[in-house]
């Protein structure tokens, strides 16, 4: 206990030193440990200074204690024993304080009074001879009690005197006898047996009498009878036993078999045996003989024999059959005829067949077996028939000792005569033997099988018996058996009820899951098993309410008077029924405790998962809890959760929205008025603004850009206004506690013609006559209003070499509905090129058409055309002079019209190479293979009748644009050398670089003589860039993205944004600009070189993200393998941003990678997160991407996982309402669409996280900085024992030979110009296949920048 008075303590009992100063280490309080009955009493504190002393007032202690005297909880026992025995006394006793316990003989104490044991004592006892009592002390400072536990001593009874007979009969014997104990005893043991060898004593018990009669005995028997007695003790030793014999009685049995045989005409002889129980002294025998077995017995004739088993009957009738019966007789009567036997009175015919009975029996088939009278070899006649009243069925058969019945029915009772057949004719018939077939499994179910549902928790299965030909036996039973409707095969997913009684017609099955579909059916048994189940019959158990409160249950706080509920739905397994709707219960809350009655709202859809509650008070607490219900009732409720509703926010501001100018727009705004509060007295209030919030975008395109701006701004104005759309503008202000009230305006801008073109899909589908063609509509911003329809012109273009226009017929022009983005065009000519635009229309009128694209149907009877090239040369003496160019494999070089998009060839006017002979000129490729990339390997052939009249030699080259010849090829005529060289610098032209040598087709010595000195210059021209745009977007950079077709030929152009100039390749199709202000808006021109059609100028406004700041998430310091843990910080801004990513990436390679197979890998390099990270995916096929851009979802494949673990990647995506606060990176599961790869051990991880803003400008990201760098820890294997260094000298050199191997293999493989590429901290890409494309960039350690 303790005191805390504020003064210092002091006892009244002076007398206990524990209550001194070291008993109050607390100044002013006084702590006793351990209270004791003497610490009650009076205490006062002292309190005393230079001036003097002071008494409080007293202060009194009581001190309880729980005092209950002893008393015995186990009494010791009484006990007996025998002489010389041991026992064991326990006593035990409890009490307050708890009682010391002894033991006592008389006056002597057993238990030292050093070792008395508290409560519980043992006492054993060894060797005791002699009677006592043994006393059981318990004592405390309450009292002293005592128990008494008497040992008596005890022997065994001795045995009782010679028993005497007083009466026999034929199954009784009376007996009597002397007891022979002093002593009473408890009862006596009678045993008796048989005087036979083998036989046992048989016992009866519990005979309290010295007179008895012993029944049950065998007639003419003599038995030895012995008495015992039974005391406390045990049993004693038996009486001296006495003998006695059983009186005669008539035989119980008949005489065994009897047989009679034909010895004459008219006499017979009966022979038989003695009966098996004669039950005396047999007398003699009768014998009993008709040619009539339907009159009684008394009337048969009777022929006595004395002292034998043979006799003859003489003065029988000639052809009669005779029925015989004999029976034995003692002095005192007659015992049992035996079964009639049949005779027919015919010399030569066969007696009845002998001991004629039933063998193995089963459910179909009865076995019967004899034995054949006399050893004779006869065939046999059986008749049987079903039941007394079924009909007969005779079988015949050959000589044997046995036969199968069988096609019997199960459970049917039959009845067999059998009769010996040789050549004098049939013999008799044996008497009629009965048996039944075995059980079978009832061969139906049971019917009419009904399911009805009692409870949530029960059903209740009736039936009928299966029919009665059907049972195949005595029904032991039914068997119920129940599983959930769809429940998976397996252990435990059937449920068999135990057996019902076969009386039973209906039963009850308990304990199911609620409202839940079952699959019923039933099962009748016999003793042999159970027969076939009734068909499954459909039931679910009834209805209840819930069985859980709704899961998930989040509040948010929208305003000050408006809270949001949402919560997830039951699981399937505990709804218990169809829900019907939510009730959500809230209440508000003062200082912990609920204020007035729990309001309730109801949600009366069973899908529903959210509610809005308004009318609540500003700043309020409130506890929120919600139920689903069923039409049982409601199920449990949630866990009360407690929100907090905002301050009072401001009202709704008074917004209006104009067009100012074609493509721009102004909002402006007034500070909202005062409006009413609830809970606030005095109706009005102002509330002061902070800001205020702009949402606005198309109404068709969601979410909507969002822009804040300061209490002071009232109007903004919108850019890049789209014609023909309607926009969305909603505004709400800003306080302390938040947003208010939202107003919102709609502005409609008037439709214009298109201003974009629709674009016309790549790929296309060609036949010999049709073509099949897709596109796209317009880009949003050049619509400029409803897409109405689309007009698609074609026309076949014209031959090569003529104008694109002369004398050509006007394009056929089709209308085609807007929501079409495909059609066929039938009716074409094999073989032809034809020329395809497409523009689309608003309901103001078309726009323009797209730019021309050129397709060619195949040729009748093959698939596509072989790729051809016309190349145009000029000659020596001025003339023009044709060459066919084909692809490797062409076997048709033909000269056709020009192909591409802009024409053929075209001649440049150059000066040819010093020493080439000739004043003609190169040539152009203007449109690109359909590889997009430049031919590799080439045939140049004479075409037609074309004569040489000089031996000068063609110089062909291969070059891209503009650069410097790379291969030069030399063909003399008539009589061809190859050769190949470096081509003399011309004017103009840049320093070669280096060589690339191809191979060849044979020279050309089988061509005519050609009047032609020329070099050639093949080139592929890429198309010009294309839908230049915003991919991403962060607060200081932005990467810009266009289309290119992939090729060799540099492709310069140029990208201007605020007085900045940068030079891009256009094959890079994309750049990042860096270095930006956050929350600015920028502009960004392309301009590219003159590709002979006009520089093409693009240009794209965007802006930057708002200075939002994202905390650097921590690393979980538990070491765990294969994992990591990552502490996610919360976001600031949650309503802005749409999706949050967590970028994992990898910052050095393994030990020992996997890398992939180097003959068939290509790599390309594309931005995934900030986009200063750079992500390599590789793929075994060109057009394969492995990993596309943030919030696409990934493909899976095998190909998948060659290089997940060299590059950055994503391991998960969450909404901000649904980010967790911790995540565990590597443990394999998807999240949105990504894989939370599992991390491989030794390799070293740096995570960040990727937010993704809501704007209607392209894809806008905001980062937090990276984590620390953490390693994955390696997983520790056991080492290997070494066998020794002799193991080296074998291991060595197989090594070696593999390592060589692997050198060579690469070195081929290189000579291959096989594709490889690696992404590191450097990049470098080592490729020069036509279509490989790889980039690289430095992987900066803080992806904010």
């Amino acid at each position: 206990m303790v005191l805390t008075p504020d003064c210092n303590l002091a006892s009244v009992h002076r007398t206990r030193a524990r209550l001194g100063s070291e008993a109050t280490p607390i100044r002013g309080a006084l702590q006793i440990e351990n209270t004791e009955e003497t610490d009650q009493g009076k205490y006062e504190c002292v309190a005393s200074n230079v001036e003097g002393v002071r008494f409080s007032s007293p202060a009194n202690l009581y001190v309880r204690v729980r005092r209950v005297p002893p008393r015995f909880s186990i009494f010791p026992t009484n006990h007996e024993i025998m002489p010389g025995g041991s026992v064991n006394i326990t006593c035990v006793a409890v009490g307050s304080p708890m009682p010391y316990v002894k033991w006592m003989l008389n006056s002597e104490d057993l238990t030292p009074e050093d070792e008395m044991p508290v409560g519980r004592n043992v006492l054993a006892l060894d060797g005791i001879n002699e009677s006592a009592n043994y006393t059981c002390v318990a004592m405390s400072s309450l009292g002293i009690i005592e128990a008494v536990a008497q040992i008596t001593v005890k022997s065994l009874p001795k045995p009782p005197g010679t028993p005497m007979v007083t009466e026999t009969t034929a199954t009784s014997i009376t007996i009597t006898w002397d007891s022979g104990n002093p002593e009473p005893v408890l009862h006596y043991i009678i045993q008796y047996r048989g005087k036979t060898a083998d036989s046992k004593f048989e016992t009866m018990d519990g005979i309290t009498t010295t007179r008895y009669s012993i029944g049950g005995l065998s007639p003419n028997t003599d038995y030895e009878i012995r008495v015992s007695a039974f005391n406390t003790i045990g049993q004693g030793p038996p009486s001296e036993p006495v003998e006695a014999r059983t009186g005669e009685q008539a035989p119980a049995s008949p005489p065994r078999s009897v047989q009679a045989r034909v010895i004459s005409a008219n006499t017979m002889v009966v022979r038989w045996d003695e009966p098996e129980e004669p039950n005396g002294q047999i007398k003699g025998y009768r014998v009993y003989y008709t040619m009539d077995d339907s009159q009684p017995l008394s009337q048969w004739q009777i022929h006595n024999v004395q002292d034998s088993v043979l006799t003859t009957i003489p003065s029988l009738v000639s052809g009669e059959t005779y029925s015989i019966r004999v029976l034995a007789f003692t002095s005192v009567g007659d015992g049992p005829p035996s079964d009639p036997i049949q005779v027919k009175m015919v010399l030569g015919v066969p007696a009845q067949p002998e001991k004629f009975q039933v063998g193995a029996v089963s459910d179909t088939s009865i076995e019967l077996t004899w034995e054949p009278p006399g050893n004779q070899n006869l065939n046999y006649e059986l008749r049987y028939r079903e039941g007394a009243k079924g009909s007969e069925v005779t079988k015949k058969f050959g000589p044997s000792s046995s036969y199968v019945v069988e096609g019997l029915k199960p459970n049917t009772e039959y009845l067999f005569s059998l009769a010996g057949i040789s050549k004098s004719g049939i013999g008799a018939f044996t008497n009629e033997i009965s048996h039944k077939t075995s059980q079978a499994k009832p061969s139906a179910p049971p019917q009419d099988v009904k399911c009805s549902s009692s409870s949530s928790t029960s059903l209740l299965v009736s039936w009928l018996p299966p029919s009665a030909e059907s049972r195949n036996g005595e029904l032991t039973g039914y068997v119920v058996r129940h599983r959930v409707l769809g429940a998976e095969e397996g252990p435990g997913a059937e449920v068999k009820e135990p057996l019902a009684p076969p009386a039973a017609q209906q039963l009850l099955l308990q304990g199911l899951e609620k409202w839940t579909q079952y699959t019923v059916s039933v099962a009748a048994a016999t003793s042999e098993g159970l027969g076939p189940y009734s068909e499954p019959l459909g039931c679910r158990t009834d209805e209840d309410v819930p069985g859980g409160p709704p899961r998930r249950v989040e509040l948010e706080t929208l305003n000050s008077t408006a809270i949001k509920v949402t919560w997830r739905s039951l699981q399937a397994g505990r709804q218990h029924g169809q829900i019907r709707g939510y009730q959500v219960h809230y209440v508000r809350m003062e200082n912990g405790e609920s204020r007035g009655l729990p309001l309730i709202k109801d949600v009366m859809l069973a899908d529903a998962q959210e509610m809005i509650i308004g009318g609540l008070q500003p700043n309020t607490s409130y506890s929120v809890t919600v139920a689903a219900y069923t039409t049982k009732g409601d199920g449990a409720r949630s866990k009360a959760k407690i929100v907090v509703t905002k301050g009072a926010v401001p009202g709704p501001p008074s917004l209006s929205v104009w067009q100012e100018t074609a493509s721009t727009a102004v909002v402006r705004w007034q500070a909202p008025m005062p409006h009413a509060v609830p809970g606030v007295p005095g109706g009005e209030a102002q509330v002061q603004v902070q800001g205020y919030r702009l949402q606005f975008g198309r109404k068709d395109v969601s979410p909507l850009a969002t822009l804040e701006f300061a209490a002071h701004e009232t109007a903004y104005t919108v850019s890049n206004v789209h014609r023909g759309a309607t926009y969305l503008f909603r505004l709400s202000a800003k306080s302390r506690a938040g947003f208010g009230e939202e107003a919102a305006q709609e502005l409609s801008v008037p439709e214009e013609v298109p201003r974009g073109y629709p674009h016309l899909a790549d790929g296309a589908n060609l036949t010999c006559c049709s073509l099949q063609l897709s596109w796209l509509p317009p880009v949003l911003a050049e619509r400029n209003g409803a897409i109405t329809e689309y007009t698609l012109a074609y026309q076949e273009a014209g031959a090569v070499g003529g104008s694109a226009g002369s004398g050509s017929p006007a394009p056929r022009e089709l209308s085609l509905p807007a929501s079409q983005s495909s059609y066929t065009l039938g009716g074409l000519r094999p073989d032809a090129i034809y020329e395809v635009k497409i523009r689309a229309h608003t309901s103001v009128g078309p726009g323009p058409y797209s730019p021309t694209v050129r397709y060619r149907t195949a040729a009748l009877g093959t698939g596509m055309p072989s790729p051809v090239y016309v190349l145009r040369l000029g000659a020596v003496l001025g003339s023009g002079s044709d060459l066919a160019l084909t692809r490797p494999g062409s076997t048709n070089p033909r000269r056709g019209p020009e192909l591409g998009r802009v024409g053929g060839w075209r001649e440049v006017r150059n000066r040819p190479p010093t020493g080439s002979g000739g004043v003609g000129g190169w040539g152009e490729l203007l449109s690109p293979p359909p590889s997009s990339s430049c031919i590799p390997l080439a045939k140049i052939r004479p075409m037609k009748n074309k004569t040489c009249r000089e031996r000068k030699p063609i110089t062909c080259t291969l070059s891209p644009l503009g650069h410097t010849p790379l291969l030069t090829r030399q063909v003399k005529t008539p009589k061809a050398e190859s050769s190949v060289s470096q081509v003399p610098q011309s004017p103009g032209m840049p320093k070669p670089s280096h060589t690339m040598l191809t191979a060849m087709d044979p020279p050309l010595e089988r061509q005519p003589k050609l009047n032609l000195t020329s070099l050639v210059y093949l080139s592929c021209l890429a198309h010009v860039p294309r839908n230049f745009t915003v991919k991403f977007v962060t607060k200081t950079t932005v990467l810009l993205t266009w289309k290119f077709s992939e090729s060799r030929v540099p492709y310069r152009c140029m990208i201007e944004y605020n007085r900045q100039k940068m030079d891009v390749d256009a094959r890079q199709m994309k750049t990042l600009v860096g270095g930006l202000q956050p929350n600015s808006s920028y502009e960004f021109r392309m301009t590219c070189q003159d590709s002979g059609e006009g520089g093409q100028a693009h240009r794209v406004t965007t802006r930057t993200a708002p200075p939002i700041s994202m905390r650097k998430p921590e690393l979980d310091t538990r070491e765990q393998e294969s994992t990591l843990t990552i502490i996610i910080p919360p976001l600031e801004a949650k309503d802005i941003i749409k999706n949050v990513y967590v970028v994992v990436v990898p910052m050095k390679k393994m030990k020992s990678p996997q890398y992939p197979p180097m003959t068939s890998i290509w790599m390309r390099c594309i931005y995934v997160s900030p986009p200063v990270v750079l992500r390599c995916s590789i793929s075994l096929h060109p057009n394969t991407k492995l990993l596309k851009e943030a919030g696409v979802q990934t493909r899976h494949s095998r190909q998948l996982h060659i290089a997940d673990h060299r590059k950055p990647y994503i391991a998960a995506s969450f909404r901000p309402s649904s980010l967790p606060p911790t995540f565990t990176l590597g443990n394999e599961l998807m999240f949105r669409g990504y894989e939370n790869r599992m991390l491989q051990p030794g390799q070293e991880y740096r995570v960040f996280l990727l937010a993704e803003l809501n704007t209607t400008s392209g894809r806008v990201f905001v980062t937090s900085p990276f984590t620390d760098p953490v390693t994955v820890p390696e997983v520790n294997s056991q080492p290997v024992e070494s066998g020794g260094d002799g193991l080296i000298w074998v291991v060595g050199p197989v090594l070696a030979v593999v390592f060589i191997i692997c050198i060579v293999i690469a070195i081929l493989l290189y000579k291959k110009a096989v594709l490889w590429c690696w992404c590191g901290a450097v990049s470098r890409c080592a490729a020069l296949e036509p279509r490989a494309l790889c980039c690289s960039a430095p992987l900066h350690t803080d992806p904010r920048l």
